[in-house]
């Protein structure tokens, strides 16, 4: 994964349990445990893990944002971000990584943190993209909107939810359809008016996959802690 140097990277992050690897409040709720940058144990200022609401404001158990600023750090550093918790009875960790790339600073448009990753039939995804005005996040002029690619065609069946973060930040959730073949690809089509331009990003959401987690775990949506 990589960062634009000046940006924030939003992560997500759920604290699961059982077989099915389902969102659960933990015992110990997630905490950075160390940063590493460029193999160093480092620091970065302004890192924290915030709770994730819905649209109604209610605190969604076992959802969490994960947000490094990286406006202390220089190109192509690379960054690891230890976070621990305790789902329900034993300490779980996971190392989250990305890269520092060119400025943003003149940036106009949509991103996206995060790559595609497998996704289990029934399981709920969720995707964080920002919305930047030269360079300076900042809010869509209104409520961006999403259209779900599945293997290449426009599927109009399912209905992803945008809910905002904070300040230029939002985040994209949908249900997989429970049944779905494995080895389908979905993507998004996001759609978002910034200083009165329309822009439009195409972000990679994953492969259908019928492998799931069978531990308590934290997940990041990119690979499970093992």
């Amino acid at each position: 994964m990589q960062i634009k140097q000046g940006d924030t990277a939003f992560i997500p992050l759920q604290t699961l349990d059982g077989p099915n690897g389902s969102p659960v409040a933990p015992t110990v709720a997630p905490a950075v445990a160390e940063i590493s940058i460029n193999g160093q144990t480092g620091s970065i200022p302004g890192v924290l893990i915030v709770t994730q609401s819905d649209n109604n404001g209610a605190v969604m158990p076992g959802y969490y944002i994960l947000q490094v600023p990286t406006d202390t750090l220089e190109e192509h550093d690379q960054v690891a971000v230890q976070v621990k918790a305790t789902p329900v009875s034993s300490e779980k960790e996971f190392v989250v990584t990305f890269g520092v790339e060119g400025s943003a600073a003149s940036a106009t448009g949509i991103d996206s943190d995060g790559a595609g990753v497998f996704l289990s039939a029934g399981a709920v995804l969720h995707r964080v993209f920002t919305t930047t005005l030269r360079g300076a996040a900042a809010d869509a002029d209104v409520l961006p909107t999403v259209q779900i690619i599945r293997d290449g065609a426009v599927d109009g069946t399912l209905s992803p939810l945008v809910s905002p973060l904070i300040t230029g930040s939002y985040v994209l959730s949908m249900t997989l359809p429970a049944g779905v073949a494995d080895g389908v690809s979905f993507s998004a089509i996001v759609t978002a008016t910034i200083g009165g331009d329309v822009y439009e990003e195409s972000i990679l959401l994953g492969v259908a996959s019928s492998i799931e987690s069978d531990v308590d775990e934290i997940n990041e949506h990119t690979q499970p802690v093992c």
